[in-house]
């Protein structure tokens, strides 16, 4: 396999910043300032420092406060120009129904309507970083980033694999579970097909680009915007990797939907988060974490969903055992520790795969 990571910072130097000397120097937002120097990252971060230099000069933190905040009133606007579209061509007022209570659970129809807001994010970040950091939207993803589209298909086929692992384990232990279980009635779990082959792919195939649409927004505002802008302040990997993990965990809290359980789907959500900062930070750019984000999704919504939750593009279903107090916990629990585990496994084992290959072509 050819190294993903040449040319991503292995001879430490910082590039020189996008922006040119004549827009820095006439920017309002650097004007009379000289452009701050980068974070000492070193070692296997290397390419972070690359990546990092993309985001200068405006990098202060009111920089980056201004620029959330510009995103978010842009994504505001544009929703609600968005939701005044879909009234006006919903007249039974049955996708309004379903957007608002569970979008990904029910007809497909709306759920593809809720999968393509997602555009939405892009053009906010779009117009975040014109108007406040004055650079492109494909500074995100790295440079150059046509060297780096292969870390997306890699990062895909890699989450495919992973996903038979927990697939098959949880299977099994829901099956234990049941034969365990008391109330056969309250706790019958386990897989079924929804929808006839000829049915779903259509709507699959339509689907598949707005998951892609959908993934990369969340990984380009977490693994791209938000990590780019602090690491190019700061060394810590507390401040580019593990704060913009947490504020990506916080966003999947949903204890309407989960109960009590909803902060342990928040762990998971932040363990992951984390160790794809890391991935982006030791490649250099989020391609890979966008196709590792964007198979992870594939799977859940096209091949085996969740009923009432994320049913509205699946082939099959899980049914989640119920009890008298809702969610039955054992399964979720056993399914989420099971996923954590896999994870951080095959992360560790990456982790020194690279750095054993990256000791040899020092060696060499």
């Amino acid at each position: 396999m050819r190294d993903v990571t040449k040319g991503l910072g292995e001879k430490g130097g910082a590039p020189q910043p996008v922006a040119d000397g004549k827009n820095a120097s006439s920017s309002p937002w650097s004007a009379g300032t000289r452009p701050p120097a980068l974070p000492s990252h070193d070692g296997p971060f290397r390419p972070l420092r690359d990546y990092a230099a993309l985001a200068l000069p405006r990098v202060a933190l009111w920089h980056t406060a201004l620029g959330l905040g510009v995103m978010v009133l842009s994504f505001l606007v544009l929703s609600v120009a968005y939701a005044l579209l879909i009234v006006q061509l919903d007249n039974s007022g049955k996708w309004e129904e379903q957007l608002s209570v569970n979008p990904l659970s029910g007809a497909p129809g709306p759920a593809l309507i809720f999968l393509a807001s997602f555009l939405l994010i892009h053009l906010s970040l779009l117009v975040s970083l014109r108007l406040v950091h004055g650079r492109g939207w494909a500074s995100l993803l790295g440079a150059p980033p046509r060297r780096r589209w292969r870390q997306f298909w890699i990062g895909a086929a890699l989450a495919l694999a992973l996903a038979l692992v927990p697939g098959l384990l949880g299977t099994l232990i829901d099956g234990i579970l049941a034969l365990l279980s008391t109330g056969a009635e309250d706790s019958a779990g386990g897989l079924r097909q929804i929808r006839a082959l000829g049915e779903w792919l259509p709507w699959a195939l339509l689907a598949l680009p707005f998951i892609l649409v959908q993934s990369a927004a969340e990984e380009l505002i977490f693994r791209g915007y938000l990590l780019q802008q602090l690491a190019a302040r700061f060394r810590s990997p507390v401040a580019w990797a593990v704060i913009p993990s947490l504020l990506f965990g916080l966003l999947h809290y949903n204890p309407a939907a989960l109960g009590a359980l909803t902060w342990l789907h928040v762990l998971v959500a932040f363990v992951g988060g984390l160790i794809l900062a890391l991935v982006t930070a030791r490649l250099g750019s989020p391609l890979a974490a966008i196709g590792l984000h964007f198979a992870h999704n594939a799977i859940g919504l096209l091949f085996i969903g969740i009923e009432g939750f994320q049913d509205a593009f699946a082939l099959f279903v899980e049914e989640i055992p119920l009890t008298e107090h809702g969610l039955a916990p054992g399964p979720f629990i056993a399914s989420a520790i099971i996923q954590i585990i896999v994870e951080l496994a095959a992360f560790a084992f990456w982790w020194r795969w690279m750095n054993r290959r990256e000791t040899r072509r020092g060696a060499g």
